[in-house]
């Protein structure tokens, strides 16, 4: 009996391990090579909802400050008001010996949605930004959709620039010199709020930093959009709906340039803008036009 037992487990591991390699192999053919078997994995299981991206994911050897840095950074978790009875956390990080320092608003991305990005995932990318540059930077925690939709993460995030222009002395910073930074949904918030400042005379800019920024909610045909929205790349079609879903549910909301800045009537007067979009991404068309327009 326990032979036949064997024989059984022996004869299901070899059917299992059969149907995962095939399974494997499939997932890592893609319309622009292979991917590696391990990346293959972590991508579906992702774009599948499987794993959650609400973690804390440490940044890349060359991002990371080093041991000795890590003793000199400061790090503030508070809040701020952004209307009356309403807080947002803020996260700021410096050295502690910053004086005068250049103030960084960095604004993490997450396609504006409740789990998928906050400071917490974000918060290596933040304390390495401050180590490596020497800023002071700030970062606050917008808030996200479903419960919050357009505007409210726009009003946040100028906020935050509002009271960083006005507090950062405290910490080091020079209110005269502040840039605006962000990833993804974090680039069109950064992008946002340079054209919300320039079109209120509030903080006075001297850069913007968008990482492969969102830059339209329209319905565009950008060959990047078509090209890479099957989710190997992190970003799907999926995700970008739901994003939009659920952050803009009314169609007038998509026309509006501080939740499209690509279509504002005017990007003239802005700072100026070094922008990085990534090849095998569905924002890269979106992120380069929006740089040839601001040029």
């Amino acid at each position: 009996m326990w032979k036949k037992g064997i024989k059984i487990i022996v004869i299901t591991t070899v059917i299992f391990s059969i149907v995962t390699a095939l399974s494997i192999e499939n997932w890592s053919q893609t319309a622009h090579g292979q991917l590696p078997s391990k990346t293959a994995v972590i991508l579906h299981a992702i774009n599948n909802n499987l794993v959650s991206l609400n973690t804390n994911i440490e940044a890349p050897g060359f991002l990371s400050p080093d041991s000795s840095s890590k003793d000199q950074i400061k790090k503030h978790n508070i809040t701020i008001s952004v209307e009356e009875n309403t807080k947002i956390p803020v996260r700021i990080y410096h050295y502690s010996d910053t004086d005068n320092a250049p103030v960084i608003m960095y604004y993490h991305g997450g396609a504006f949605l409740e789990g998928y990005g906050n400071l917490e995932t974000h918060d290596s990318l933040i304390r390495s930004l401050a180590a490596k540059t020497g800023a002071v930077v700030v970062s606050p925690g917008y808030r996200l959709a479903p419960e919050h939709i357009f505007p409210t993460a726009v009003e946040d995030s100028y906020k935050a620039l509002q009271w960083a222009h006005e507090n950062a002395e405290k910490y080091g910073g020079n209110p005269d010199k502040i840039a605006v930074a962000g990833d993804s949904a974090g680039g069109n918030l950064a992008a946002v709020t340079a054209l919300k400042s320039r079109n209120l005379d509030g903080p006075k800019l001297f850069a913007q930093i968008l990482y492969y920024p969102l830059t339209t909610f329209r319905d565009v045909e950008f060959d990047s959009r078509t090209m890479y929205d099957r989710g190997y790349y992190l970003l799907s079609k999926q995700v970008m709906l739901k994003a939009r879903n659920s952050y803009t549910p009314e169609e007038e909301m998509w026309q509006n340039p501080y939740s499209s800045p690509l279509y504002a009537d005017d990007l003239s007067g802005l700072p100026p803008a070094y922008i990085i979009t990534a090849q095998f991404d569905p924002l890269r068309d979106e992120g380069e036009l929006y740089g040839k327009k601001t040029a």
